[in-house]
């Protein structure tokens, strides 16, 4: 699979985002990645870094101790079928402006996202318990919080996710209703949608072009007759200042 961390550097330095937190954040990860496959109990070594300490105290951020989790628990941006994973933390995404004091306006994290809808919970539970077919572990969730077509769904609009997308879909992109059109529209679908429990990826969090159609694909109209272009974003984004 292609260099995921040389190439999405390659790509903010093309696109004028290469300040010093990217360089810092991409040389980093690469010295854990090699420092870590030489590791073979990367429990153990996690432990030993004292890592949850360090992020209770504030010593390294949130972003940073998630990407230590996700690297030692063996997720690489070099494989998409095991790419890292990060949470959902914002439920809000429809109001104009957010108290964030407000506990409210943030998702449970205790909670996987298949558990946060009461209702499509109590529809999992019932599944598990009336699934008797032979060979088949029982199970709640038919679907997975990340997979290889959940990473071409949010990095559609960049290359090399976007000619993986087409080749995943015969050769052509998905219907535009099935894009990812809209912030607030994913996080309602993981929410209520029997078959989408999916979280989010780290790109959300520090490289908003990902959301942007800069290379002008063609990406089709929905039922409605809209247009898919670049991803709506909550209406926070643009009432803010």
């Amino acid at each position: 699979f292609f260099q995921a961390e040389d190439g999405i550097r390659d790509f903010c330095l093309s696109r004028g985002l290469g300040d010093v937190y990217k360089r810092q954040f991409f040389k980093r990860l690469r010295s854990l990645s090699k420092e870590i496959d030489c590791i073979t109990n990367r429990r153990l070594a996690f432990e030993k870094g004292n890592f949850t300490q360090k992020w209770i105290k504030g010593e390294i951020s949130n972003f940073d101790y998630l990407m230590k989790v996700n690297t030692y628990a063996g997720r690489s941006f070099n494989d998409i079928n095991q790419y890292p994973v990060m949470p959902w933390v914002i439920s809000d995404y429809s109001s104009s402006t957010l108290d964030l004091m407000n506990e409210k306006v943030y998702r449970d994290l205790s909670k996987p996202v298949g558990a946060l809808n009461p209702a499509r919970l109590e529809q999992f539970i019932e599944k598990y318990k009336n699934s008797a077919q032979p060979n088949i572990p029982k199970f709640h969730y038919g679907s997975h919080y990340s997979s290889s077509g959940i990473i071409t769904y949010y990095l559609l609009r960049l290359e090399p996710l976007t000619k993986m997308s087409v080749d995943m879909h015969d050769g052509k992109l998905d219907h535009a209703d099935r894009m990812f059109n809209s912030v607030e529209s994913a996080w309602h679908s993981a929410l209520t949608n029997p078959s989408d429990v999916r979280e989010l990826i780290p790109e959300f969090f520090y490289l908003p072009d990902f959301l942007r159609n800069l290379n002008e694909y063609d990406l089709g109209a929905k039922q409605n007759k809209e247009v898919v272009n670049d991803v709506i974003l909550p209406c926070l984004l643009y009432t803010s200042p």
